[in-house]
């Protein structure tokens, strides 16, 4: 049925651990002795620009730790994404987000950056001046970039998903667990993610719902501030979240994309209970 299928189960019994090392002055001089200056081979990162199209190749950015599309922008130069999840490229705010061509997910690209594996990206691709209305394209340029991910071809036309698992019983049963469904073809395009945890993670931004209104860019969900703290320390929290979207390609100028995202919150704050409720239901013919 699956064609690729990863699962990840954690069972973590929490301990703290002090490590200390020291290193006395007499041995500084030998340790300073013993380093030797090698030689270093500098190589470009390969960027490539067509028109006012640039393109990033991923194999040259993915190291062993980047797990998700969003550990590949962070390190491409031009690009930002910003604590809540939004992109930037030299300073925009990225207008829209296309996944082979196709936009599945509006201002809700953060269930991509954030989920799609590191190791299926073949190359980002920026659009420096990208004319989203399709009657003037070709005609007048935009004045905002967009963005293109451009999948490995192994990674096309496959259903692939993943479970991962981590529970801990120190002091109390905790629990941080996503499973996720993907599918991406040249005519219909599927991800489907549920996460849930109680240790404090930020679920908001999975679902691509910002934390704060950014009026430049156009789109968010304002929702209360934290106090101050990391939220892993300054909640007890039980959240889910649940995003299911669906797009068709019609023909060579309509799409039809469904999204479906709901998100549940419950956290105590040291001062008060704050319990978040969002569900938001989007039908697009384009």
């Amino acid at each position: 049925m699956f064609k690729r299928f990863k699962i990840l189960f954690i069972f973590v019994s929490i301990a703290l651990m002090a490590m200390a090392q020291e290193v006395s002055t007499e041995s500084l001089d030998s340790i300073i002795n013993a380093l030797e200056l090698k030689e270093v081979i500098v190589t470009a990162k390969k960027i490539r620009q067509s028109g006012d199209t640039i393109s990033y190749s991923a194999a040259t950015y993915r190291g062993k730790n980047d797990k998700t599309l969003e550990d590949l922008l962070r390190k491409m130069p031009g690009i930002e994404v910003k604590a809540d999840g939004q992109i930037t490229y030299n300073g925009q705010w990225i207008n829209e987000f296309y996944i082979e061509g196709l936009d599945m997910l509006g201002g809700n690209y953060g269930v991509a950056t954030r989920n799609i594996d590191a190791n299926d990206i073949g190359s980002v691709q920026v659009l420096q001046n990208h004319q989203d209305v399709k009657l003037l394209q070709g005609v007048k340029s935009g004045n905002a970039p967009a963005m293109n991910i451009k999948l490995k071809q192994n990674a096309l036309g496959i259903w692939s998903s993943t479970l991962q698992a981590a529970i801990g019983t120190q002091p109390n049963i905790s629990w941080d667990a996503s499973a996720t469904l993907m599918n991406f073809r040249r005519k219909a395009q599927n991800i489907s993610v549920y996460k849930t945890n109680n240790i404090g993670n930020d679920l908001r931004q999975d679902i691509g719902a910002p934390v704060t209104f950014n009026s430049s860019y156009g789109t968010g969900i304002l929702f209360p501030d934290s106090p101050g703290l990391n939220d892993t320390y300054a909640y007890r929290n039980n959240s889910h979240s649940l995003s299911i979207n669906q797009l068709f390609k019609l023909d060579e100028d309509k799409t039809l994309a469904f999204n479906l995202n709901y998100l549940l919150i419950k956290k105590k704050e040291r001062r008060q209970s704050k319990p978040l409720i969002l569900r938001t239901v989007s039908l697009d013919l384009s």
